[in-house]
Order: C-alpha cells, then sequence, then structure tokens
C-alpha cells in the first residue's frame, strides 16, 4: 500500500527533473568535468513493507546501513552498485500454542545496481539533487528459536531514489582552477529516502528507507 502511493509521484517528479537536468547539462563546458568515481557510507532507518513487522520486532523501523560505489559517465548521470544490511530482532510465533514466543531475528541485505540523475550547474555548487533508478535483489534470513532458519534470495525487484548532497570539502576547485581544469576530489554529506520493492512467493520484502551518508568523488 505504501508503494501504490510512492511510486506515481516519484515517477512523474523524476521525469521533470530529468529533463530539467539535461537542459542545464548542455550548457556545461566540456573541458571542465567532475571526478570520476566515488564512494559513499551511509546510515539510516529501513521501514519494511511487511505485515505485522512491528508486532514481532517491537518497532515498524531498524537500523539500516549501507555502502555504495558509482562511476560518472556524464556530468548529469553516474551509474553504481550498493550493498545495505538490516538486522531485527524480536519475538517469534510458537507454532504449538500459535502465541508469540521465543526469540526470532530478521536480515535483510539488498543488492542495488542503479544510475542517478544529477541536477548540477556548476562544479563548485553546494547543493545538488539527484534522482535514480534501480534493480534490486536481497538475501533474506529469519533465524527463529527451536524452529530453524528460513533463508534465501528474492526475485529481481526495482530501487528508487531520492536525495540531496550538501558539498563540504574539495581540491583543485577553486575560481583559478575551475576555469583551467578539473577538481582533484570534492566531498559531500547527503540525505536520501529510498523505495525498494522484492518479492518472494507473492511476499513484499521491501520497504522504504531515509539515510544519511558521506560521499567523497575522486579522480585516481
Amino acid at each position: 500500500m505504501k508503494s501504490a502511493f510512492f511510486w506515481p509521484g516519484f515517477c512523474v517528479f523524476a521525469l521533470s527533473l530529468m529533463i530539467a537536468g539535461q537542459v542545464a547539462a548542455q550548457g556545461e563546458s566540456a573541458s571542465i568535468e567532475s571526478p570520476r568515481w566515488s564512494y559513499e557510507i551511509r546510515g539510516g532507518n529501513y521501514h519494511p513493507d511487511l505485515d505485522l513487522f512491528e508486532t514481532f520486532y517491537g518497532d515498524n523501523k531498524e537500523d539500516y546501513f549501507g555502502l555504495a560505489g558509482s562511476y560518472r559517465l556524464k556530468e548529469w548521470l553516474e551509474i553504481g552498485g550498493e550493498y545495505s544490511q538490516m538486522r531485527a530482532k524480536g519475538v517469534g510465533i510458537l507454532t504449538s500454542t500459535q502465541a508469540l514466543g521465543g526469540s526470532v531475528t530478521y536480515r535483510f541485505n539488498p543488492v542495488q545496481i542503479y544510475s542517478n540523475f544529477i541536477f548540477q550547474r556548476r562544479l563548485s555548487q553546494r547543493v545538488v539533487p539527484y534522482v535514480g533508478l534501480g534493480l534490486t535483489v536481497a538475501e533474506y534470513e529469519q533465524d527463529v528459536e527451536i524452529q530453524g532458519s528460513i533463508d534465501g534470495h528474492t526475485d529481481l525487484g526495482y530501487s528508487a531514489r531520492l536525495g540531496v548532497r550538501f558539498l563540504v570539502g574539495s581540491k583543485g576547485l577553486t575560481a583559478t582552477a575551475a576555469s583551467a581544469g578539473n577538481p582533484d576530489w570534492r566531498s559531500y554529506i547527503f540525505l536520501e529516502a529510498q523505495q525498494i520493492s522484492v518479492e518472494v512467493d507473492d511476499i513484499e520484502l521491501g520497504g522504504q528507507s531515509y539515510m544519511l551518508g558521506f560521499r567523497m568523488e575522486f579522480n585516481p
């Protein structure tokens, strides 16, 4: 249900930003380029769409951590990959009485390949919004005390992201350098919201994440 409300509005917004970003990119100088490579460290909360998740695990969200890396194909386009993980501990259902009892641990580790569309008019821009779409598959494991564990991976699914980066540092990005060559590196902090949709046996394991992270862009 949450995904049904998220996707239509996101797609309309993403399409409008992609058009705006490509128009802005046409005015950029071809001789000055952003650093091509980047890595990110990110963390925040994940809100699973699983039914009764809050009943079993005591909250509707869990800590969520990830690592990502990307390569910038154009000033307005990058491709990348991300690995994240979530771990929740709670109380399971006893098969003998169908009542709550015994510990249960749930792990959810999605892997994504994505494209980000970046809306940046100049190299020294301090606030940089972006949107992205990707393909996702997730490993999962549910370990219930006494009853054993269930694990596997989901079917191929989809992801979408919306974020904003804040420039905090750079090297070779002064007024003189920006007119003469490319920056050596740039660093950002960023805020990002994601929607993940992945299923196994028609059960939705996806959800929404809200993250804070650090990003480093560099040329080898």
